[in-house]
Formats: C-alpha cells, structure tokens, sequence
C-alpha cells in the first residue's frame, strides 16, 4: 500500500527532527501501559504484526505524522479489539468494560509470564512447511517489481524498479503482505542488498548499500 508507512519514508512532509539520547523512555504514564498492553495481547494467536501494521497505515498521512508512536498504537488496538469482537466501540469510547469476558481470552498474566513467553516465541523458528522452491540462489541479480499495490506491502517504494543482489536466503515464510489480510501464503524469502547510488542520484559514487529481507513475489529476473 503505498501510504504514509512506507518504509524508508516519503518526501514533502517536512524533515525529520532527530531527538538526543535525553529522550525518555515514555513521556507519560499511559504511554508505558500501552506499552505493556500490547506486548501482553500480542502473545494471544490472533495478533498478526502485519495486520497490525496494516491497520496503522491506513490512517491519513498528516495525522499519522502528527499523532505520538504509542497513540497510534492505542488507535490501531482499539480498532483491532473491535474488528474481533474483544471490545465494542461503547467500551473504548467510555474506557469502561461492560463486565462480559470474549470467548478464548485467558486470564490475565503477570508481568514475569509475559516476558518469559514472549521470549519462547522469540526462539522459535517461522518458517513454513512447504514444498516451494526457490528462484532465487545467492548471488543472483535481480530487480524489485515496479508496483502499486492497494493493500498492505513490505516492499518499500523507494527499491521498486531498481537492481540488487541476493544475499541472504531464510526459507519458506508467510507473506506479510497476505497476512495482513488474513490470508494464509507463504513464500521464500530472501535477504536483497542494493546500492545506495541506484537508489538515489544524489548520492552517485556513495559506496553505501541498503539490505532489505523480500519475499519472491516482490522480485523479478534481473539479468
């Protein structure tokens, strides 16, 4: 989708202000309960990180930039504790549970038995079964494909239509850009480095490179 959340950014919405290590952690407290809100409901199956991201994205470009990271955060919760029934819109907009418990939401968890979850989820491998093979071998030369897809995407628009070189190659895994939609497909994924002059003619004679983990369906041949 190409919106605002586009990885690598978009030009003419104002430069980005770098902050100094003085920065807290949070600025206030309900940012630090969102905070752990979230990496405790994330554990439950039916959290998608890509649908999560999907549901960001579609906010409009200039509250997207306006609103604080955790706010965005509260907003794509609400709307994804909806869309499946954990919350109606009544309760989010009162702050007030109406005392009824969703079906297959386990009691709550101590902060101890979320970080010790989260870590075995953390160690287990993703990859998919499957019988895809790759067509992708290291070294191979390839182009990102030149598109504008309508939904959720993790190919950045800033690499479309440009040259890279395989570099890395991680197996069979879901598709982000499926899983966003609660579609079930999985693809080989590889590792693509491109250099930083291809992509941007300013910087011609950068020796820089860019590497960005892309699924195959995101490349073609590149000669």
């Amino acid at each position: 989708m190409d919106g605002i959340h586009d990885m690598g950014g978009k030009l003419g919405f104002r430069p980005i202000q770098p902050t100094g290590d003085e920065e807290p952690t949070f600025h206030s407290e309900w940012e630090g309960r969102m905070w752990s809100m979230t990496r405790a409901w994330t554990r439950h199956p039916s959290f998608k990180g890509p649908k999560f991201r999907h549901t960001r994205e579609l906010e409009y470009a200039d509250i997207y930039l306006e609103r604080p990271y955790l706010d965005q955060w509260y907003k794509a919760n609400a709307c994804l504790f909806v869309g499946v029934g954990w919350a109606t819109v009544e309760e989010v907009a009162s702050g007030t549970s109406n005392g009824s418990k969703p079906a297959g939401v386990a009691a709550p968890q101590t902060a101890e038995d979320v970080a010790r979850v989260k870590l075995n989820i953390a160690k287990v491998r993703t990859a998919q079964p499957g019988d895809s093979e790759p067509r992708y071998k290291l070294g191979d030369r390839v182009i990102a494909r030149n598109i504008s897809p309508t939904g959720h995407t993790r190919l950045p628009a800033y690499v479309r239509g440009h040259p890279g070189e395989i570099v890395g190659y991680h197996g069979v895994q879901a598709l982000d850009d499926a899983t966003a939609h609660d579609l079930n497909i999985a693809e080989p994924l590889y590792t693509v480095r491109f250099q930083l002059s291809d992509l941007f003619p300013e910087r011609a004679g950068c020796s820089d490179r860019v590497h960005l983990d892309l699924w195959e369906s995101h490349l073609e041949d590149g000669g």
